[in-house]
């Protein structure tokens, strides 16, 4: 049975064609539960994912040493910034303003994205969960994310190049809109 809701019948994405029924499971349960998200919360979330997303792709430059990477010391200053998130529970931007992400539901979120990362490294089933909630907030969260990789751009000009943004765009947010 399909999980639905007022956007979008979750398991009918043009993005899961290729996946199992238990898989499409695992992506509208997520999704839904990011779909009662306030605006506000959103918008944070969203923020947050467009940093973690572009510190993936310049982790995986970076360690491909890819024409692209931006060297240790700019990829290290991303990650710590995406690490110094997680643990603070704040986005400390450039510009002074602070980004809360303390509220409970978007700690849960957070917490339980890293639980489940972390755990999907030694066991493929927590890898496929991992991945659906990845998948799911791209869905459900991708005109927040697109908003967020724009601030992120703003916030961070020294932390991007074009092409990183692209890549950022092409594997995480078009296949999902």
């Amino acid at each position: 049975m399909a999980i639905t809701s007022s956007k979008l019948n979750y398991n009918q994405h043009p993005i899961l064609d290729d996946k199992d029924e238990d898989f499409k499971a695992l992506i509208a349960e997520f999704a839904l539960e990011l779909e009662n998200l306030s605006l506000e919360q959103k918008n944070k979330l969203g923020l947050f994912k467009a940093i973690e997303l572009t510190n993936a792709v310049v982790q995986t430059l970076e360690k491909e040493q890819a024409p692209e990477a931006l060297g240790e010391s700019k990829a290290l200053s991303l990650f710590n910034i995406v690490r110094s998130a997680i643990r603070s529970r704040y986005l400390n931007l450039p510009d002074a303003t602070i980004i809360s992400l303390k509220d409970n539901k978007l700690k849960q979120l957070i917490d339980r994205a890293c639980i489940m990362f972390h755990a999907g490294k030694k066991d493929l089933k927590q890898k496929e969960k991992s991945v659906a909630f990845s998948m799911a907030q791209n869905i459900v969260l991708s005109t927040e994310i697109q908003q967020g990789l724009e601030k992120f751009c703003n916030y961070y000009p020294e932390l991007h190049t074009p092409k990183i943004i692209k890549l950022v765009q092409d594997r995480y947010l078009k296949p999902f809109t």
